[in-house]
């Protein structure tokens, strides 16, 4: 294990350094050699006037009125069942967006995860230098830099889920209430079902489908290999695409992530570990910001009791998930004490806006997930494992939610189990994600023995934007013991942890 100061580990952690610098992976100074390929193999790119498929998280007002000749737009015709030949009853059309230079060194794909958001904003980002994240990828200009759309998503065969089904803030725990949430999961299912085409796609919206898709569109580019950066849920189609086709992979890092190597109910005990541990973090962040209602109470003696399912589900959800914003709720955690819960408001827009983004999540991420037992029997038994950790009576996480929602998603994987891979890749988490926990990284360095491993000793959901801020991480080999997480109080708070605030 090695430990480096920030000066000396900006680059290292910038997706350049990540993907070219570590003599560990073995392939530095390789390229993503371009494959010539006959007709009839590979299907040919459609290539668009990217004006007319403009990112929705894009203002359209706020571009350019002459986009960049690096900015590539397209559409690739892919089976919608990668088991069968292309025809009329099984395709569907993936849509990519890239900046492109001329005589590019190679390939690499960035996949900022989801499940079911958008991509192809990143690419633009690059191309139009119009963010942080476009400017991030500075020292990328000599390669093609690809974001795809996944299938499902946006310009690529989007789902339509739309209904009026609204999930409470409450987790299941009597067979009432997972009745409950079997009718709303039922009605969402049935809405995608009825309103999305071609039917049957909602049977092919896996991981393994995916990794599929990906590999469609490098061989369309011409490439025999691609890099990657995978984030988030793009870690876990990373790994499936490492173990699925080996001979493609070039440099891969996946940052916040997903393991393989894990099943879904181990996933939920290790988010609940970890929305223990971000409250702690909150507390070591109060104890260091004057501002803070509960400053003088010392350590461990910041919070009251809370009861109410809206202000446990609004804690992971609203405050404390991706980037968590300590200072926003510990101000929110005083003012419910003094009867002002205001800012823990489930009900209404917070509720409606959540349900439509849990119906378009779970339709990508419940068919990944390894599910051998959907009574409410088994459920109990994840309630009480999770009970058993649940130090602060937290009772809600994202991923125990989803649980829930899975066992009624008639549609089910195996990607949540061991996928071993023998590829070299660079596997990085923080100590204090909650979308992802540490652990995850720990159980997909199991399935990738051969892998570097990164712990950033801070805050938030991915560390590749983060790298400027961070000031020690540590370093693992392969086949070292992996150690961590570090203890919420000894990290920094603030800027030094990653944070995008700081106090006072």
């Amino acid at each position: 294990m090695s430990h480096f100061s920030l000066r000396s580990t900006a680059q290292f952690l910038g997706l350049a350094g990540l993907v070219f610098a570590h003599p560990a992976l073995e392939i530095v100074g390789h390229s993503s050699h371009r494959v010539a390929h006959t007709s009839g193999q590979v299907q040919q790119i459609q290539w668009l006037n990217c004006t007319d498929f403009v990112p929705s998280t894009l203002d359209p007002t706020e571009l350019p009125s002459t986009l960049p000749d690096e900015l590539r737009c397209g559409n690739l015709v892919v089976p919608m069942d990668h088991s069968k030949e292309i025809c009329a009853s099984n395709n569907i059309t993936i849509n990519f967006a890239m900046r492109r230079p001329n005589n590019p060194k190679g390939l690499i794909m960035y996949s900022p995860g989801g499940p079911g958001g958008e991509a192809n904003s990143f690419a633009w980002s690059f191309a139009l230098n119009i963010s942080a994240e476009g400017s991030g990828f500075v020292g990328l200009e000599d390669y093609d830099f690809l974001a795809i759309d996944v299938r499902g998503t946006e310009y690529s065969n989007p789902l339509n889920c739309t209904s009026d089904a609204i999930f409470p803030s409450s987790i299941p725990s009597t067979q009432a209430q997972f009745d409950e949430f079997q009718n709303i999961t039922t009605t969402v299912y049935n809405a995608c079902e009825a309103q999305s085409t071609p039917q049957g796609i909602l049977n092919f919206l896996r991981s393994e489908d995916l990794a599929s898709d990906w590999d469609s569109v490098r061989a369309a580019l011409g490439y025999d290999t691609m890099h990657l950066l995978g984030l988030s849920y793009g870690t876990l189609t990373g790994a499936i695409y490492a173990e699925k086709f080996p001979e493609r992979v070039g440099r891969f890092v996946l940052d916040g992530v997903g393991s393989t190597n894990i099943t879904l109910h181990t996933y939920t005990v290790s988010q609940i570990k970890a929305l223990n541990r971000l409250l702690l973090r909150a507390d070591a962040y109060c104890m260091n910001d004057t501002s803070c209602p509960f400053n003088s109470l010392g350590k461990a003696g910041a919070y009251p009791n809370v009861s109410a399912d809206d202000i446990r589900a609004l804690i992971p959800l609203e405050f404390f998930a991706t980037a968590p914003n300590f200072t926003e709720f510990n101000l929110a955690l005083a003012a419910a004490t003094q009867g002002d819960a205001s800012a823990f408001t489930y009900n209404g827009e917070f509720a409606a806006g959540f349900s439509a983004g849990v119906a378009s999540t779970v339709a990508l991420f419940c068919p990944d997930a390894q599910i051998p037992d959907t009574s409410f029997d088994a459920y109990t038994n994840v309630l009480n494992e999770v009970a058993a950790v649940d130090t602060y009576d937290m009772r809600f996480s994202l991923i125990l939610f989803l649980n829930a929602i899975c066992n009624f998603w008639p549609i089910h994987g195996d990607v949540n189990g061991p996928h071993p891979d023998n590829s070299t890749m660079l596997l990085v988490s923080s100590d204090f994600d909650l979308n992802t926990p540490v652990e995850n990284l720990v159980s997909q360095a199991g399935d990738s023995p051969n892998s570097v491993v990164i712990i950033r000793h801070g805050d938030d959901h991915g560390s590749y934007f983060e790298a400027t801020n961070q000031t020690f991480i540590s370093v693992f080999e392969p086949g070292q013991t992996i150690s961590g997480p570090e203890d919420p109080y000894l990290v920094p708070v603030g800027a030094a942890a990653g944070d995008g605030f700081d106090y006072e």
